[in-house]
């Protein structure tokens, strides 16, 4: 077993999801975030599975397209993500009602705060939200939970069940809005995504 990584998550995240890069400044605050051993430990895991070839959506089939590695200050890994899509050569400017499905495994403790505030923080860097979708989106990021090592969060759209958000096989919430439910995975793929390296590896690209 290994031992629990002693960091404040929470910053540790903000980090990971809003800034790729960073000065030497930041890299000495890392060093003293992070247990670098401990750290360097989590790399030699041997009992992380294989993200499957296919999911499925209703009736809808999807291949995996693509998956990367999350990395805190682009150096630790804290989980991996899955992209799986219909047609994985298309790129992302695709009709709005893409059946999409991302998977996200995680190796360590996160608290949900760093989900709810990171998801804002990116999707208004990505698309213009009114009032009225700020409030929905409000709604919807109230269902996240903390994660552990093992945790998996699935983050789903299909047009005629929306956005669905699971944790470990259990159903959390549902987004119905579909702007924002396709919308909503311009955290990864849009425009300006936490990580472009992350955004290039799901799509399957160089």
């Amino acid at each position: 077993m290994f031992r629990k990584i002693h960091m404040t998550f929470y910053i540790v995240m903000i980090h990971l999801l809003s800034y790729p890069t960073f000065t030497a400044a930041q890299s000495s605050q890392m060093a003293e975030t992070f247990d670098l051993q401990e750290c360097a430990d989590l790399q030699e895991r041997t009992d992380i599975q294989e993200f499957a070839n296919v999911q499925k959506i209703g009736r809808t089939e999807l291949q995996r397209c693509g998956v990367a590695d999350l990395k805190a200050y682009g150096i630790f890994t804290v989980g991996e993500s899955a992209l799986y899509r219909r047609n994985c050569e298309q790129t992302w400017s695709f009709p709005p009602d893409e059946t999409l499905y991302m998977e996200f495994r995680y190796y360590r403790e996160i608290p949900a705060k760093a989900f709810r505030e990171s998801a804002n923080r990116i999707l208004q860097r990505n698309i213009d939200l009114k009032a009225s979708e700020k409030a929905l989106l409000k709604e919807f990021h109230k269902a996240y939970r903390s994660v552990n090592d093992g945790d998996v969060y699935v983050i789903s759209f299909n047009r005629n069940t929306g956005l669905k958000l699971d944790l470990n096989g259990q159903p959390l919430a549902t987004l119905d809005d579909i702007y924002l439910a396709r919308n909503y995975f311009s955290i990864w793929l849009g425009r300006s995504p936490f990580d472009e390296n992350v955004k290039r590896q799901l799509l399957g690209q160089k």
